[in-house]
């Protein structure tokens, strides 16, 4: 099967936008040992992302 370059784009573009409305839905989690725990259970590598304010 051969693609051209629109149809490349338009699928790039479908999934980003079904990756970016998966992450918006996706709810933080503030507690660090919570987070931590999460990682170690699901057995796949998470982001945990630090805030500090100064």
């Amino acid at each position: 099967m051969k693609f051209n370059m629109t149809q490349i784009l338009m699928l790039v573009a479908c999934g980003l936008v079904l990756f970016t409305s998966e992450a918006a839905t996706a709810k933080p989690v503030t507690d660090l040992p919570k987070a931590l725990a999460a990682a170690k259970d699901q057995g796949k590598p998470i982001f945990i992302y630090l805030y500090d304010s100064f």
